[in-house]
């Protein structure tokens, strides 16, 4: 019987833990639910770009929007999170990445917010769905927005431009220019009161709705100005950049410096009429609060207990007690108690490039490296959970890590700058620094070993940095490079005798292929010579290496090199490939193509982040992307919304096909063909002939036949009509309908 209810209880206890760990889980995935991307975000959660507005709507309903795209949502007061990337459409000039939200403004549940290229979106509830808007602004970049009242807004952008709307922001006109300088600010005191920054330290205002503008110099000729808040026409703060701080009671007559401790290159303000305050923000740690017309500040620390980085702060909100604070790679930081303790929504360990990823596919864990501030050993990433959650490993140094090469998921190595080599037994738990005779100082980019004994330390910066040992890392050998060219960009080794490296030459890279073991080195002749950066050899034969222009190369044969045609002609940074059929290529501003089929066909899927480092195929439908800023992706297979198909069949004359399915409601895939490489254009117009929506803008594709997922739910039902342009030249013209 004892022994019975002693089963029972472990039985019980059992079923407890693993209900614990379900719910885990559960709070996991509600907490960060990331919206038809393919690309996931895993470091930083909920995601890493900067937030450039956020607000309160209501105590549940929160908002914030900003760079590439990124939308985010909470409907209970910050607990879980909806996630879009990408969400306002594309920036034209890389294909598939979001555009910038650089600023915005709410009057009850209408907003507006203002970006890349004279885009403008518009929300009626509350920021749940958001409309594009037509503006006069052209490719102007639109940089903050203002309501003066429920119908009367404002925005600001660059070379002096004032947009206005008096209908809250179903249309624009184009205001009288206060200067050419850009207005990286505007601040509506109501709808005819309006105050805008420059370049150089003054601020314009208008008494008559931006008909004309007065200059008022608030002391300096040298500082931008990011922030206006007045309380009345009287009183007034401007912020700007470098500490710059200045303050008026007499409607900008004189200008008095407010003794606050405050520094930051991008100093902003917020402002609240009831209660009167004033928060100045922009600082890595601190806000600054004042309740009596910048007379006096109180410091309110918004950092959380054990946040490792310091992040600037962009915006922020104040509802009751409950303060929140945005800003860059994706700061999300409350409080809930007027600013005495704080939480941290976003988990930033690190916010500088991640150049490597190793992942273990049975274990699940996953390790990052990259570089770090000074003083700082955050380099090493780590997650036991494929990328759920992470922590932070002993880099034991602050020198930039290039390179992870995981034999198991006990023992591994990196390499870096400096000359420094680590290396660990016990999965990371902990890593000790591995002397190799000569390598100090040099930049070690490349670390492999083709079993536990045996294995390589490639580098640049000159020398022999090339470097082999035998014996697990205890001695080492210096070897010869194949050339007299600056080392070695990337390299991969097989077994202990064959592998490749691509030199480092930025204008002539050159391959080369060793069979003994690094002790000699074969060049390798290859079409369109130029800057190669990533190779990656499938087997001892087969394999694939990429460069600038869209050069992208393939062997089955371990010698003769042949052209694999790239969608695109960007310049790739990396590749890798799972076999000869399934590959993806990644190259700056967020930029991933993934092919099933040798590169006869790719699938652009943008990341939703910066400049593509490293990529990790470890199947064809799990896929590890380390950008700059710290940020770390893995593909998802699912979601074909909003990417771009290229193929290899190139039609005799230039074509655009009808859209399909049509009707449609809200996606559709749009499908044409160029017989020459050009720079594309297809643009959505209404039936009355105005310009609605761009799908691709001057981006250039290489010859063959596009097909790219269209989703309109931006738009209202109704006919469209939709164009395909080739280097400015109008190819065809299409009429599509939509049915919501």
């Amino acid at each position: 019987m004892i022994i019975i209810n002693n089963l029972i209880i472990n039985i019980i206890n059992e079923m407890k833990k693993l209900c614990s760990i379900l719910l885990l889980i559960i709070i996991n995935l509600l907490s960060y639910t990331q919206v038809n991307n393919d690309w996931q975000w895993s470091h930083p959660k909920p995601q890493g770009n900067d937030i450039r507005y956020i607000k309160m709507l209501a105590p549940n309903n929160w908002v914030a929007v900003g760079y590439t795209g990124t939308l985010i949502r909470s409907t209970n007061a910050g607990l879980n999170w909806l996630v879009y990337t990408n969400y306002f459409g594309t920036y034209q000039a890389f294909l598939g990445q979001g555009k910038n939200i650089y600023g915005a403004d709410f009057f009850g549940n209408t907003g507006i917010a203002a970006g890349t290229q004279g885009w403008i979106a518009r929300t009626t509830n509350g920021g749940i769905n958001w409309d594009s808007v037509g503006s006069s602004a052209g490719t102007t970049a639109l940089w903050n927005a203002s309501f003066g009242d429920a119908n009367t807004v404002y925005i600001g952008g660059n070379s002096g431009m004032v947009l206005k709307s008096t209908n809250a922001g179903l249309s624009w006109t184009t205001a009288a220019s206060p200067s050419g300088n850009a207005n990286r600010t505007i601040f509506a005191l109501d709808a005819n009161n309006v105050f805008t920054g420059s370049l150089n330290g003054t601020i314009y205002k208008s008494t008559n709705g931006g008909s004309s503008w007065t200059a008022i110099v608030t002391g300096s000729t040298t500082s931008i100005i990011f922030g206006i808040y007045f309380f009345n026409s009287n009183t007034g703060i401007v912020t700007g950049g470098t500490n710059y701080f200045r303050y008026t009671t007499d409607g900008g007559a004189n200008w008095n410096v407010p003794s606050v401790p405050a520094f930051g290159a991008e100093l902003r303000v917020y402002g609240r009429k009831s209660p009167d305050e004033i928060y100045i923000l922009g600082d890595l740690y601190n806000l600054y609060k004042s309740t009596d017309y910048a007379a006096s500040w109180s410091t309110i620390p918004y950092q959380y207990p054990g946040q490792i980085v310091g992040l600037t702060s962009n915006t922020m909100d104040v509802s009751g007690n409950t303060l929140i604070v945005g800003g860059v790679n994706g700061l999300l930081n409350i409080s809930i108690n007027n600013g005495t303790s704080w939480t941290g929504i976003s988990n930033v360990l690190t916010n500088y490039n991640i150049f490597d990823v190793a992942y273990n596919s049975q274990s699940g864990k996953v390790w990052a490296v990259g570089n770090t501030a000074t003083g700082m050993n955050n380099s090493i990433l780590f997650s036991t959970n494929r990328g759920i959650s992470w922590a932070v490993q002993n880099s034991l140094s602050s020198a930039y890590l290039r390179c992870i090469h995981m034999l198991d998921e006990n023992t591994g190595w990196i390499s870096g700058n400096s000359g420094l080599v680590l290396k660990t037994t016990n999965g990371g738990i902990n890593w000790n620094q591995v002397n190799i005779p000569g390598s100090s100082g040099q930049s070690l980019t490349y670390v492999q070993f083709a079993n536990l004994s045996t294995g390589w330390v490639f580098g640049y910066s000159g020398g022999q940095n090339l470097f082999k040992t035998t014996d697990a890392g205890n001695t080492w050998q210096t070897q010869t490079y194949g050339s007299t060219d600056n080392g070695a960009r990337w390299a991969t080794m097989l077994n202990a005798s064959t592998g490749y490296y691509v030199s480092y030459n930025i204008t002539n890279s050159r391959i080369f292929k060793t069979t003994n073991g690094g002790d000699n080195w074969t060049e390798q002749t290859y079409p369109n010579p130029g800057n190669l950066w990533s190779i990656k050899m499938i087997n001892t034969n087969t394999g694939y290496v990429c460069g600038d222009g869209g050069r992208l190369f393939r062997t089955t044969d371990g010698s003769a090199w042949v052209t694999v045609t790239a969608p695109t002609t960007n310049n790739y940074t990396s590749t890798d490939w799972y076999d000869i059929d399934n590959g993806v290529l990644g190259a700056g501003s967020g930029f991933a193509a993934i092919t099933t089929n040798s590169g006869q066909s790719w699938l652009v899927k943008n990341t939703g982040g910066t400049s593509v480092w490293s990529m990790r195929m470890t199947h064809p439908d799990t896929i590890w992307c380390a950008q700059g800023f710290g940020f770390l992706f893995k593909y998802v297979k699912g979601s074909a919304i909003g990417i771009t198909e290229w193929t290899n069949e190139i039609p005799e004359s230039y074509f655009l096909k009808q859209n399909y399915p049509n009707p449609f409601n809200p996606a559709t895939t749009i499908e044409f063909g160029l017989k020459k490489a050009g720079i594309v254009s297809i643009k959505v117009f209404d039936v009355t002939g105005k310009l609605v929506d761009v799908i691709i803008d001057n981006v250039q594709f290489n010859q063959g036949t596009i097909k790219t997922a269209y989703n309109a739910s931006k738009l209202s039902s109704g006919v469209y009509f939709y164009t395909l342009e080739v280097d400015n030249i109008k190819i065809d013209a299409r009429k599509m309908i939509l049915m919501k």
